[in-house]
C-alpha cells in the first residue's frame, strides 16, 4: 500500500491564534515600515523644495501634505497622462498643486550619427501659495516612474496595517454581526441631464 502524504477530508486542522503580544508586534512592525516609507516619500522633492541659501526664507520655501485620496490622483494621473488639480486651504494661506504632464524632446544619436527626436513622458509639478508665489519643478521619466512606485509602496504599507489591525480588532470580538440590518434609504430620481458624472 503507498503513503499518502495529503490530509484527509473531514480531518480535524489545528490553528493557532495569535495572542495578543504577537498582535501588537505584528502592528507596530506595520507602523514602523509605515514610517519607513513616509520618510522615503518625504525625501522626494514633491514635498518640499528649496535652495541652501533660502531655507530659512518662508518665500522661498513650500511645504505641503497629500492624503491618500490625492496621492491616488496623482498615480492616476501619471498612469493616465491625465492631469491634476489640488487646492489646500489653511488660515489664511491657499496653495494650488499641478501635476501635468509634458512630452520632453529626447534627442538619440543612431549608429549611423544621425539624430532623432524622441518624445519622453515626463511630468511637471507646479505650486502656487497666495495666488503669487509660484514654484515649479520638473520630473523626468525615470523620476516619475519611481514616484509611481513610492505611492503604490506606501499604499502596500497603509493596507497592510489596515488590515492588521482589522484582524487584531476581529480576534479580539470586536467584530460582531448587527442584530438588525441598516435601514435602506428611500429612492430618488434622478434628473442625469443636469447630472454632471455619467451615471
Amino acid at each position: 500500500m503507498a503513503d499518502i502524504d495529503k490530509s484527509l477530508p473531514n480531518q480535524k486542522t489545528t490553528v493557532t491564534i495569535p495572542g495578543e503580544v504577537e498582535i501588537e508586534e505584528a502592528i507596530q512592525e506595520n507602523i514602523k515600515e509605515v514610517d519607513d516609507a513616509l520618510s522615503i516619500v518625504n525625501k522626494i522633492p514633491v514635498k518640499e523644495f528649496n535652495f541652501i541659501k533660502n531655507k530659512d526664507n518662508d518665500d522661498k520655501n513650500v511645504s505641503f501634505k497629500l492624503n491618500d485620496f490625492e496621492l491616488g490622483e496623482i498615480l492616476s494621473s501619471v498612469t493616465s497622462r491625465v492631469p491634476w488639480n489640488g487646492y489646500h486651504s489653511f488660515n489664511d494661506n491657499t496653495t494650488t498643486i499641478r501635476f501635468a504632464p509634458w512630452d520632453k524632446p529626447r534627442k538619440i544619436k543612431g549608429k549611423d550619427g544621425a539624430e532623432q527626436t524622441y518624445k519622453a513622458p515626463a511630468f511637471g509639478l507646479a505650486v502656487t501659495r497666495n495666488g503669487n508665489q509660484n514654484y515649479r519643478i520638473a520630473l523626468e521619466p525615470g523620476e516619475t516612474q519611481v514616484l509611481k512606485k513610492l505611492i503604490e509602496r506606501y499604499f502596500q504599507v497603509v493596507f497592510d496595517v489596515k488590515a492588521a489591525q482589522d484582524e487584531a480588532y476581529r480576534a479580539e470580538g470586536g467584530a460582531k454581526t448587527p442584530t438588525k440590518p441598516p435601514a435602506k434609504k428611500a429612492e430618488t430620481s434622478v434628473n442625469n441631464e443636469e447630472d454632471d458624472a455619467p451615471f
